[in-house]
């Protein structure tokens, strides 16, 4: 008996009845000439269509997983890509996109480049995505480059690092799965634990300095002769100041009002997209002023002068060598954030206060207040780090 027969399907129950194998393979409709549909080895029925672009170059069209895409509407979507063809349009559309780097500047520029910062996830596709693994085929893209490409990642320890990197490749192959990029999203079955990717912070995530940690890590920051003045004093702010550490960064010094004691964070810098205003006690606007001035004792530009990871850079290098700097247990600049809230609370600081010290949401506790109580306890939330600055210095 032959087993050279093409394997052919008229009608919803024929494509129904079609067998999965151990290899993928392709079955022909015999109502409608081109159309056909893909089988996967995990059972995953898909409508394809398979034609030569002007320059003779074999190509072929996913046109819809079945059965959310009926055997009807399959042939109907197939004569619109016959007209497409006949006048060219289709070629155009098939010359775009047909690598993973081509599919990593598309997802950028449709969906990354409008957030407030692309420039981070930018970063990640650029060095581990692209330049890597970008010549990887869209039609041969699989499950086993996922799961290389994120091995890579964690095979240099950054287990943090490669969870951000998963989370970009399966929003990208969700969006090129909707475009109509690719067949199957490669990414879909996978979670971190299945790829190795060790969640590292989940046990830190509670980590809070006492007050004789603090002590000890302001003078292990004076006595310390190779980190710069800046590092030393934005780590310090940052423990009197519960913002978060790339607000800091990014901060520019027109944004600080010295005669009302004000910070303003505006929306491109928040985390939450909306402008919010730090009010500073004297502690903190005296380390920033303690801050180097340019040439003529003017303060323009950028306070910091620093790269993103500058900050958490320079405190994981205390930690490390034969002879650490410190010696208790690590934290990072976050962890001064969640230390500040942590002692407000012990200061019998009210939760709404210590809360919007954080530019926390009130919505998890009220959802009603937080839409109607529009008051931003300014008067109440530098009282409270006053409180907190009164006892840093009495301990420092």
């Amino acid at each position: 008996m032959s087993t050279n027969k093409p394997i052919t399907f008229s009608s919803d129950a024929g494509i129904k009845r079609l067998p999965t194998r151990e290899k993928r393979y392709e079955a022909k409709d015999t109502g409608s000439k081109g159309l056909r549909v893909r089988v996967s080895p995990n059972g995953v029925k898909s409508f394809i269509w398979r034609f030569r672009k002007s320059d003779g170059k074999a190509a072929a069209v996913t046109i819809g997983k079945y059965p959310e895409v009926s055997l009807k509407d399959a042939r109907i979507k197939l004569l619109e890509l016959i007209d497409q063809h006949s006048t060219g349009e289709l070629d155009k559309k098939q010359d775009g996109t047909t690598t993973l780097a081509d599919l990593c500047d598309l997802f950028y520029d449709v969906r990354i480049k409008p957030l407030r910062r692309p420039d981070v996830v930018k970063q990640r596709l650029e060095a581990d995505v692209k330049a890597p693994f970008g010549s990887i085929k869209l039609s041969k893209l699989s499950t086993d480059d996922v799961i290389n490409i994120i091995k890579k990642i964690t095979g240099r320890g950054a287990h943090v690092h490669a969870g951000k990197v998963f989370s970009d490749l399966k929003s990208m192959f969700v969006f090129a799965k909707g475009r109509k990029l690719i067949e199957e999203n490669p990414a879909e079955s996978l979670t971190k634990i299945d790829i190795g990717i060790r969640d590292n912070n989940k046990s830190n995530k509670k980590r809070v300095l006492s007050m004789d940690e603090i002590t000890t890590f302001f003078q292990v920051l004076d006595d310390h002769k190779r980190m710069s003045i800046v590092v030393k004093t934005a780590l310090k702010f940052l423990t009197y100041i519960p913002v978060r550490s790339g607000e800091l960064i990014q901060s520019d010094w027109s944004e600080f009002d010295f005669d009302s004691n004000i910070w303003t964070i505006p929306a491109s810098h928040s985390k939450t997209g909306e402008s919010w205003q730090v009010a500073l006690p004297e502690t903190a606007i005296e380390l920033l002023l303690s801050l180097p001035a340019d040439k003529d004792g003017n303060r323009t530009g950028k306070v910091l002068n620093v790269a993103d990871k500058t900050l958490s850079r320079a405190l994981k290098r205390l930690f490390e060598g034969k002879e650490p700097a410190l010696t208790m247990e690590a934290f990072t600049p976050h962890d001064l954030r969640r230390t500040t809230r942590s002692h407000l609370s012990r200061l019998d600081v009210k939760i709404e206060i210590a809360e919007k010290c954080l530019n926390h949401s009130l919505n998890k506790f009220n959802e009603v207040m937080e839409v109607y109580n529009q008051y931003n306890y300014l008067d109440e939330r530098l009282a409270a780090l006053q409180l907190w600055e009164k006892e840093l210095n009495k301990q420092l």
